[in-house]
């Protein structure tokens, strides 16, 4: 559940004594990659490279943090991005910051990995597809509340959100409940959204199984429930995992308790990765 009321009290004494600074953090993965022979650093996208904001359609990468990605392609073997987002979107946000061939370096894993362009991960997990006719029934059955939140359509499902919304919260969780207990879906805890997708769908834990078979260090960094699959991944079935939460008063109670680091925000998030290309970049230059 969102933190709220008496709960934001323990927020506070987190903010004031459990956060880790930026060089605190970037030592922990200076130090598991240190005598790796393959590095992986793996992002969520919203609320962690994007910052949240009211209209979803519109969250965007600072050009400076996009810019500092792209340029750690060449200091970390793979670079990548699991999202709920589409890999159209993604793309298209870094589109502006390539190198004028518009071939984006970065792996883009959309749809919790159901959309990608890695052929191999392609042949592992099957896309998963929203059937038009199960959209329309789950549409019927939540007419009442539709025209009163913000509906995002994907491949995948349907994702209701409530942040401009906030008095309808109980009323869209009851509806993705009896969507979930009517239809086989599954009903997926978001920052202020509930995304109902098919079930069986691939997840970020998908994702980081199939980047640990090519890196022996693998770091990920999120901050919403969608995360908690890589987070388990990273921390329990990878060999280097190091995970990386991004603190807000709307983190998940369930990933804060799988970070092994948490940064405030997505500034410090960004903070990290332009330290980190100025560490690796300098290691390199020593050789």
């Amino acid at each position: 559940m969102p933190i709220t009321g008496t709960d934001c009290l323990e927020w506070d004494s987190v903010r004031q004594t459990k956060l880790n600074s930026v060089e605190e953090t970037l030592s922990g993965i200076l130090a598991g990659y240190k005598n790796s022979a393959s590095k992986a650093l793996i992002c969520d996208f919203d609320g962690t490279l994007a910052p949240i904001i009211n209209n979803p359609a519109e969250a965007k990468i600072p050009e400076h943090a996009a810019k500092v990605l792209l340029a750690l392609t060449k200091e970390i073997e793979i670079v990548a991005i699991a999202s709920g987002r589409g890999l159209e979107f993604i793309n298209n946000a870094f589109a502006p910051y390539t190198d004028g061939t518009g071939r984006n370096p970065i792996k883009i894993f959309g749809l919790y990995g159901s959309q990608t362009d890695e052929e191999e991960f392609k042949k592992l997990h099957k896309t998963s597809v929203m059937d038009q006719t199960l959209k329309e029934l789950i549409l019927q059955l939540i007419a009442p509340l539709v025209d009163k939140i913000d509906l995002e359509l994907k491949d995948s499902g349907l994702v209701l959100h409530y942040r401009n919304y906030p008095d309808f919260e109980e009323e869209v969780l009851s509806a993705a409940q009896l969507v979930a207990d009517t239809f086989p879906v599954l009903f997926v805890r978001g920052k202020k959204a509930v995304e109902l997708t098919v079930a069986g769908h691939t997840d970020k834990g998908d994702v980081i199984d199939y980047i640990a078979g090519y890196a022996d260090a693998v770091c990920y960094i999120g901050d919403d429930y969608g995360d908690i699959a890589a987070f388990d991944k990273v921390n329990t079935g990878t060999k280097g995992g190091l995970s990386v939460g991004v603190f807000s008063e709307e983190m998940p109670p369930e990933l804060y308790d799988k970070c092994q680091f948490i940064l405030e925000g997505t500034a410090a998030v960004h903070e990290l990765l332009a330290e980190l290309l100025g560490a690796l970049s300098q290691s390199a230059t020593d050789l």
